[in-house]
């Protein structure tokens, strides 16, 4: 309810200003009366259950993508240039790599037998599957791998496989709670009617923006996102440089330029976004790239704030 930085306004108006832990709460204490914060509108449990499932949902995404960082690097010395033939994340190929586990013990095996086993393992078409496997066989056969069928590789291959499927059961896990929660939220609906937003950058942004009934004004959300521009001006500054403040909220930042990159590669034909950024790099004095994308980021805000409170979607 009372930031660090409203509270640390306070101590330093103090002659001595001392921190310490016991001192804190007094400080805090002192900075809600004096600057009148307005605490009457709360954040709904959903609000807050949404925030914490999306920085779950971050910090495994981000172990998601380490661990397939180390399962290519591994692959690579097993099972070289695979990812040239195959999609390595494939449930067949996965199936063949947990199976064989080295490209000699696939060569000598018959179609019929490797058909057989991924036919119990998942429901593919038979068509599909007999192309598949004389696909995979015929590569393990011109295959060089870097390793013998011994080799320790082998089973850290397998243990970086493990580690990818765990942590990609877990984004799932995730993302269908979170999902689940912002479907009950008329913010959803909303987000998902404007072009290039899909159901996970609706789900987050949700999350991360949290109740919008706390801002009274599109001003104070954009100042939230910490992409309102700052003007700074002493002596031969003119302060004309503008530049993003960055002292709110990074992951939701970092959504937003998720959201208008997905947005300039959406083919819908009323994209107000991409008129927008079409019309600042034509300007006679085009601005730097990065800064029309955060500048078409201010106006997608501008966008939600306004379809929020007018409870419409996007037209």
């Amino acid at each position: 309810m009372i930031s660090p930085l409203q509270s640390a306004k306070v101590r330093k108006l103090d002659l001595r200003a001392a921190k310490t832990d016991k001192l804190d709460p007094m400080y805090i204490a002192k900075a809600y009366y004096m600057l009148d914060i307005d605490i009457s509108v709360k954040k709904q449990e959903v609000y807050d259950e949404l925030m914490q499932l999306d920085r779950y949902y971050e910090a495994q995404l981000t172990s998601l993508t380490k661990a397939k960082v180390h399962y290519r690097e591994s692959l690579d010395l097993v099972f070289p240039r695979l990812d040239e033939h195959f999609d390595v994340y494939d449930p067949c190929v996965v199936l063949m790599i947990q199976k064989y586990k080295h490209p000699e013990n696939i060569q000598r095996k018959e179609v019929k037998t490797v058909i057989d086993y991924l036919t119990k393992k998942n429901s593919h078409r038979k068509a599909y599957l007999q192309s598949f496997a004389i696909t995979f066989i015929d590569y393990c056969k011109d295959c060089m791998s870097g390793c013998s069928m011994n080799d320790i590789a082998i089973d850290i291959l397998l243990g970086h496989l493990d580690s990818v499927e765990h942590f990609q059961q877990k984004v799932d896990y995730t993302f269908k709670r979170m999902r689940e929660l912002a479907r009950s939220l008329k913010q959803y609906e909303q987000l998902i009617s404007i072009p290039g937003i899909g159901e996970i950058l609706a789900t987050r942004l949700i999350a991360e923006i949290g109740d919008m009934d706390r801002f009274d004004s599109h001003k104070q959300l954009i100042a939230y996102a910490g992409i309102e521009p700052i003007i700074y001006q002493s002596g031969k500054k003119d302060g004309m440089h503008y530049r993003m403040s960055k002292k709110g909220n990074k992951i939701l930042r970092k959504l937003l330029y998720l959201a208008i990159t997905c947005s300039l590669r959406s083919k819908t034909q009323d994209n107000k976004i991409k008129e927008y950024y079409q019309k600042k790099r034509q300007q006679d004095n085009p601005m730097y790239y990065l800064a029309v994308y955060f500048a078409c980021a201010n106006k997608l805000l501008r966008i939600i704030y306004g379809m929020y409170k007018s409870n419409s979607i996007y037209q």
